[in-house]
């Protein structure tokens, strides 16, 4: 009978690997993370634009402006120039990416204004308010306007409205004053 043969024994280092993939490279990782968050880099950057958009910053707080007195403070409050309904037109430009003004106009992401002011709340025919907007009832009057468009999102918790409002006294002003002109 011939000698049994044995099996050569191989040195660990040499034997072959599991069938795992080798595990990748650090750089080989980093860049598909980047890769993939360049993918999505374009939509974050649309979304944060149309965000931007949307609302003007608040101005900055001056604490020398807080010791004034009253008058003074009263003084700068007021707008060196008349808000006019020209001015509230390129302040409704942030409103026209949802809304649209024209007589009979489709609505958008949000109703069309066309004769918004006087107009009952949640009335516009065809759009779906949502169930705080209907809950607030009223009519849209100047003064009406006026709040709700200062803080959308705090006057009317629940909205669907995605807007951080319209902060200076004067473009509101003259953004009313272009909602009744439209409304004519």
């Amino acid at each position: 009978m011939p000698p049994l043969r044995r099996r050569a024994r191989m040195a660990p280092h040499r034997r072959p690997k599991a069938t795992r993939p080798p595990p990748r490279p650090k750089a080989r990782l980093r860049a598909r993370r980047s890769q993939e968050i360049m993918r999505h880099a374009p939509v974050l950057l649309a979304g944060a634009l149309a965000l931007a958009g949307c609302g003007k910053a608040a101005p900055p707080t001056d604490t020398a402006a807080s010791d004034a007195p009253a008058a003074e403070t009263a003084a700068q409050a007021t707008p060196a120039v008349a808000p006019t309904a020209a001015m509230g037109e390129q302040i409704f430009k942030r409103c026209a990416a949802c809304h649209t003004i024209d007589k009979d106009g489709p609505n958008g992401i949000g109703p069309n204004l066309h004769g918004i002011v006087g107009r009952p709340v949640a009335s516009h025919p065809g759009f779906a308010y949502s169930g705080a907007m209907k809950a607030k009832g009223g009519v849209w009057d100047a003064a009406a306007l006026d709040i709700y468009l200062a803080d959308p999102m705090k006057i009317v918790p629940g909205t669907r409205m995605a807007f951080a409002g319209v902060i200076d006294a004067a473009d509101r002003q003259a953004l009313i004053l272009y909602l009744e002109d439209q409304s004519k």
